[in-house]
């Protein structure tokens, strides 16, 4: 009862070899690596966590650099190396609120009274958070 059943089975994985066998010798077909690549198809692969801000001492050490070139006298610098600094402090002081989770709007303010005031607010936040900026060098 069971002995052809058996040996159908048997016959269709000779010929399921022999088939792989032809298919390896003339189109170097390898079926592990057809198997191994279906499956990494079928499974996500894992992903390393990557770094969504750069380290919080290298932000505060530029913010403490630029807080100083940016409050000190700007006279004698011209008008686009102004606005470079005051871009350049802007972006690292939303950077810190980004790295502390700290909410502020100096990407969205026009230049203007708005964009100082929240300039200040954000300055007074990351202090309060911890984040040293106003050190005299």
């Amino acid at each position: 009862m069971w002995q052809p059943l058996l040996q159908r089975g048997f016959d269709v994985l000779i010929a399921i070899t022999i088939v792989a066998m032809v298919l390896h010798a003339l189109f170097d077909w390898n079926p592990l690596r057809t198997l191994a690549r279906s499956i990494r198809k079928l499974v996500p692969a894992r992903t390393r966590p990557s770094a969504e801000h750069r380290p919080i001492e290298q932000i505060a050490h530029d913010g403490r650099r630029l807080w100083w070139r940016f409050h000190q006298s700007q006279r004698g610098l011209s008008r686009a190396k102004q606005v470079a600094l005051q871009r350049a402090y802007d972006d690292v002081l939303g950077e810190g609120c980004g790295a502390l989770g700290l909410p502020h709007l100096l990407a969205v303010l026009p230049p203007g009274p708005e964009l100082d005031g929240e300039r200040e607010r954000v300055e007074d936040l990351l202090e309060c958070a911890g984040l040293r900026l106003r050190q005299l060098h």
